[in-house]
C-alpha cells in the first residue's frame, strides 16, 4: 500500500489494488503463526533467512527431475497451413440469398 502524508505528519492519501491493515506479529495467534511456518518453511527460525539445505534439496530434486519431463508438444501449425475460408464481398452476397 502507498500511503501519501503531509508535512506534519498527517495522512493525506491511501493507493492500494488491496485493503490491507498491518497487523503486529505480537497479536497474531501462536497458532496461526505455527500454521503459516508449516506450510512455507519449517526450519524458518534456524536459518538467518536463507536455507542452504532447502536451496541444495531444491536444486537436486530440479536435476533429478530433469529427465522426467514430458515431452515438449508440438508447435502450432504455422499460418500457411490454416484453411482458407473465402472473406470475398461475392461470396458473403451468395450465401445471404
Amino acid at each position: 500500500m502507498t500511503r501519501i502524508h503531509a508535512h506534519d505528519g498527517s495522512l493525506m492519501a491511501e493507493y492500494a489494488r488491496e485493503r490491507r491493515i498491518f497487523v503486529p506479529i505480537n497479536v497474531i495467534p501462536k497458532l496461526v503463526i505455527a500454521a503459516f511456518l508449516s506450510a512455507e518453511d519449517k526450519r524458518f527460525y534456524e536459518h538467518g533467512g536463507l536455507d542452504f539445505a532447502g536451496i541444495g534439496r531444491a536444486v537436486i530434486n530440479n536435476f533429478q527431475q530433469l529427465g522426467q519431463e514430458a515431452a515438449p508438444r508440438a508447435p502450432p501449425p504455422s499460418p500457411s497451413r490454416w484453411p482458407r475460408t473465402s472473406c470475398s464481398p461475392a461470396s458473403r452476397s451468395s450465401s445471404a440469398s
